[in-house]
């Protein structure tokens, strides 16, 4: 395994960006947790308003439909942060269920205006830790830092309402910076283009708080927890970086040329950190301790994750 090497023209400060990938979706009502926490993979009904969740909703086989980050501010109700390729179809596919429950499903994104901000030199936290805290206009969810040597970066995501007096625009260089870091935390967001591709643990989200294996059922549940109790997790995720351009959903290959996993998010680095991709795959674990992985003819170097990964229970 290796660690990202990083110069020293890291900006001392970095301006925040609109981020366009994400939408938010609000499920409220007085059954909005009990609701949502019957459908995803954490517990939303002892989520305290401090606390953010990541999580997953699954199909009936286990697969990943989408990925989440959720917190709850009121008691009646629950924001989730999701791709914007996906917000149509998991707001379509939630009312279906929602029957007689007492809540609403809506998508608000055009309500509110969702901002990533960067502190480089920020204080180390941990990568299953996500913190909520209000705002006068909304709220701020703290990311888990990414360490990239003795440099931490600190991350939020500031959910607040839309106006004209505060809009924010993108910034292309700190877009380029939350992208990049998105994927050195070893977190990978499912979005439409890999919908169904993973189970949660191909990627890593038991590692990374986004299974709670004590709560009740949820669709998928039996298969998630079944591969975690009896071992048959055959694939993980994987940090790698490469020369050149990498693309989510393309087929990663074994020393032997054979297809053997799928990159399932990538980003390019900024400028100050070098000239090379950074991807998260997730592929078979007997082919990445061999080795030699590719993507078309991309050498792929391993690095280290930044995070332990559960042992099979």
């Amino acid at each position: 395994m290796n660690t990202a090497a990083i110069s020293t023209t890291v900006p001392a400060t970095f301006a925040p960006t609109l981020l366009p990938d994400f939408a938010l979706i609000r499920i409220q009502g007085a059954e909005a947790a009990h609701f949502i926490h019957n459908q995803l993979s954490h517990d939303f009904l002892l989520i305290q308003p401090e606390e953010a969740r990541l999580a997953v909703w699954c199909t009936p086989k286990g697969r990943i439909l989408i990925s989440f980050y959720g917190f709850k501010p009121q008691a009646d109700t629950v924001f989730l942060l999701l791709a914007a390729d996906s917000v149509e179809f998991v707001v379509k596919r939630l009312k279906m269920f929602v029957l007689r429950s007492k809540c609403t499903v809506e998508d608000v994104s055009s309500l509110w205006q969702i901002t990533g901000h960067i502190q480089p030199t920020g204080q180390h936290t941990a990568a299953d830790t996500m913190r909520t805290r209000s705002l006068d206009d909304g709220y701020a969810l703290e990311l888990p830092s990414v360490s990239i040597n003795s440099q931490v970066f600190s991350r939020e995501i500031r959910v607040e309402a839309a106006s004209e007096a505060s809009k924010i625009e993108v910034n292309t260089d700190s877009l380029l910076w939350w992208n990049w870091l998105q994927v050195q935390s070893g977190v990978a967001l499912v979005g439409a283009a890999l919908r169904e591709a993973f189970v949660p643990q191909m990627i890593n989200y038991e590692s990374l708080g986004g299974i709670n294996f004590k709560k009740g059922c949820y669709p998928g549940q039996e298969v998630v927890a079944r591969s975690q109790f009896r071992g048959q997790v055959k694939r993980r995720g994987y940090l790698v970086h490469a020369a050149g351009e990498l693309t989510a959903g393309t087929e990663v290959l074994d020393a032997q040329g054979h297809a053997c996993g799928l990159v399932a998010m990538s980003a390019p680095a900024p400028a100050a950190i070098g000239s090379h991709w950074a991807a998260i795959i997730s592929v078979q674990t007997s082919s990445a301790e061999a080795g030699g992985l590719k993507v078309g003819e991309q050498n792929l170097l391993l690095q280290d994750l930044p995070y332990a990964l559960l042992e099979d229970i």
